[in-house]
């Protein structure tokens, strides 16, 4: 797959640290730096910010996410028992259930929260054995959870986080002018007013403001898996639908898996999960096609065969 960018540039291929264009206007060959992430392709003295498309015919064929008779518990009380679960990269799974069916717990142990610990099973991320590594071990290599109720950090900007947090998932220092480019083309992207990054994290931010800064991180952050929990509360039919096409964009241009937490339906106007997976009482009981969530639509959660 090729495309061809502003300034001559052909990008062929993303492969951190080879060879993968030429800026024909220079005549300088360009790479893409492991150690400035994947959005910089360099040329001797220039930097051209790029952004690439995974290709349709990787869809699929590498496990992301891989648990195996995982078991979660809190101090000496499990509360997820044997889940075993495949996500593939490039693809989008569901993860649903009712109210209290322990999804968003899944999650935080799933990221490393203190409170969860692993009591048995195995976690890794392409093919990396996750299973006893801290939270910020887990992000490093590619994780990023969306929580349900983001805290305010007031002090910290949007800025400030995002060029940290770039730093740190790219083992890199970028520079402000460098990383203030990058994010205003990102803001363009999604839509975001220039006057966001300014404002301190969460601190009166409404349900779409805070959606519309986990979309950012997304974009910028690129990790291999994201775990979204219920990215569709407290937003109206517009802000859904916004989301929905942002996900399925950020989604296209990066390959990363993404696991969707919700216990409603909302979502499938706009996006069809490639998996559904059904969590009560703390156990996996069901997994299928999208059509698990629109039986779920229909008929409740009582009606599904487990």
């Amino acid at each position: 797959m090729c495309h061809q960018y502003g300034g001559g540039l052909s990008l062929n291929r993303r492969s951190e640290g080879t060879v993968v264009g030429c800026d024909t206007s220079l005549g300088r060959s360009g790479y893409v730096c492991a150690s400035r992430g994947p959005h910089y392709v360099h040329a001797t003295q220039m930097c051209v910010t790029v952004l690439y498309c995974a290709s349709a015919s990787n869809r699929g064929t590498m496990s992301m996410l891989q648990i195996e008779n995982m078991s979660i518990a809190v101090g000496d009380t499990p509360v997820i028992e044997d889940v075993s679960l495949t996500l593939p990269a490039q693809e989008m799974h569901w993860l649903m259930g009712p109210n209290g069916s322990g999804k968003s717990t899944f999650a935080n142990a799933l990221m490393g929260h203190p409170r969860y610990h692993i009591a048995q099973g195995t976690l890794t991320l392409g093919g990396l054995n996750l299973t006893e590594e801290p939270p910020h071990k887990r992000a490093g290599a590619g994780m990023f959870l969306s929580m349900q109720y983001p805290p305010a950090l007031e002090g910290v900007t949007v800025t400030n986080l995002l060029k940290n947090a770039y730093n740190a998932r790219f083992q890199t220092e970028i520079s402000i002018l460098e990383f203030r480019k990058l994010l205003k083309e990102h803001m363009e992207l999604l839509e975001i007013p220039s006057d966001f990054t300014s404002r301190y994290v969460h601190a009166g931010f409404s349900g779409g403001e805070k959606k519309r800064l986990e979309l950012l991180q997304l974009s910028m952050l690129q990790p291999k898996l994201a775990i979204l929990d219920e990215p569709d509360s407290g937003l109206d039919i517009d802000g859904l639908r916004t989301m929905s096409m942002q996900l399925q964009r950020i989604q296209h241009v990066t390959g990363m898996a993404m696991l969707v937490i919700t216990h409603y339906t909302h979502m499938l106007s706009y996006v069809e999960p490639d998996a559904v997976h059904v969590l009560k009482n703390g156990s996996l009981v069901h997994s299928g096609t999208s059509d698990v969530a629109h039986q779920i639509q229909n008929q409740g959660y009582e009606a599904l065969q487990t």
